[in-house]
């Protein structure tokens, strides 16, 4: 049946030999897999192939012998003059003799194809598109040069014309980088064509639709321009969730001392605490400072489950999350002076999230540290 099908000519008993292969197929198929099919095998293509693809083939076999159709001789020359007309359309430079002799090609092609064509369309051939080819695509080609550079000129122009409108809104800070977007974007033309033409016009109450899609291609612009802006390494913002513990520095050492023999926290946070108070003064000791100056002022510790970056990845540090702990290994992209020190992989070191905090100091900013575990990490310097 399958080889049958692939046949490029039929004749009459071609088509019946078709007929016969496909109800034997179909018999046993439907008497092999029937009971295993909720709808019975009540399948549309099922139903078209057995019923009615075989008339379909025999209405084309009939169609081809039609004197006026594939054996008229102005099929091929219909043929020959589409391909005198596309081969002058895909000219990359054009003068005005080019121009009047593609026109005369369009001319000619056009009135041969409705005459051969005209009767077999419900429309009778109204379509838009073969209107703009005939009527108005060599005075296009004057305006704006070589068919294949429509997209890029075109998009100049129309794109230049609402970033103009664009440059006193607080929203865009840069209508140069739109508009060199925009035109990337055009350049790759019928691909997205849809997501640039079809789409917007959708959206459109059909009253001033260039008004409207030119308002929705804008907004797209602005989305583009406000998510292309390069992400900082070091996060501007964070966004922290559950705060689990607070506690001043004149009781820390009482508050951590409780936290190490809560039975109900986790290794991981317990060596969190256990460590918190001598990686700090090592931190605060990087920049010439030491905690035991500050005691004597109004510090918080305030230690999260979890915190959104700024470019939204999350980190966690949990002895509950959904009923399981949860503590968020990490990559570390190391110092690149400092890269030799240490044994890493390709400048990276990684390492497992103990205690997600938040130091809060009235005389300056609030320092936001993780307190983590380092995994195969040694200094080649130190030997810790």
């Amino acid at each position: 049946m399958y080889l049958l099908s692939r046949k490029e000519n039929y004749e009459e008993s071609d088509i019946t030999c078709q007929q016969k292969s496909i109800n034997e197929w179909a018999k046993l198929f439907i008497e092999l897999f029937e009971e295993y099919s909720s709808s019975k095998l009540q399948f549309p293509k099922l139903h078209s192939w057995v019923f009615h693809i075989c008339s379909s083939i025999h209405n084309l076999y009939q169609d081809s012998k039609k004197p006026n159709f594939i054996k008229n001789n102005k099929i091929t020359e219909i043929y020959l003059k589409w391909n005198k007309m596309y081969l002058l359309s895909r000219k990359e430079n054009y003068e005005e003799s080019d121009i009047t002799c593609q026109q005369e090609s369009i001319n000619e092609w056009a009135k041969l194809f409705i005459e051969l064509f005209e009767e077999y369309s419900s429309s009778k051939l109204q379509f838009p598109k073969l209107h703009s080819w005939v009527f108005h695509i060599c005075s296009s080609i004057r305006e704006f040069g070589a068919i294949n550079e429509y997209t890029t000129i075109l998009a100049r122009k129309i794109i230049l014309g609402f970033c103009i409108n664009l440059k006193k809104s607080k929203y865009l800070k840069n209508p140069k980088s739109i508009l060199e977007t925009c035109i990337y974007i055009t350049e790759t033309y019928e691909s997205l064509h849809k997501d640039y033409v079809k789409k917007p016009y959708k959206l459109t109450n059909k009253k001033e639709i260039e008004k409207q899609i030119m308002k929705i291609i804008r907004c797209k612009a602005i989305i583009i321009e406000s998510s292309s802006k390069k992400i900082p390494k070091t996060p501007i913002t964070l966004k922290y969730s559950k705060k689990l513990y607070e506690f001043c520095i004149q009781n820390v050492e009482i508050y951590i001392q409780t936290r190490i023999n809560d039975p109900d926290l986790k290794k991981e946070m317990k060596f969190g605490f256990k460590k918190f108070l001598k990686c700090l003064d090592a931190y605060l000791d990087f920049y010439d400072q030491k905690l035991s100056e500050h005691e004597e002022i109004n510090i918080k510790f305030r230690i999260y489950s979890g915190v959104t970056l700024k470019y939204g990845a999350k980190m966690r540090a949990n002895n509950k999350f959904h009923k399981r702990p949860i503590f968020s290994n990490i990559a570390v992209k190391m110092n690149p002076d400092e890269i030799f020190e240490y044994t890493s992989d390709n400048g990276v070191c990684f390492a497992q999230v103990l205690l997600i905090t938040e130091i809060i100091m009235n005389y300056e900013e609030s320092m936001h540290l993780a307190l983590v575990q380092w995994y195969d990490f040694k200094s080649l310097i130190t030997n810790f």
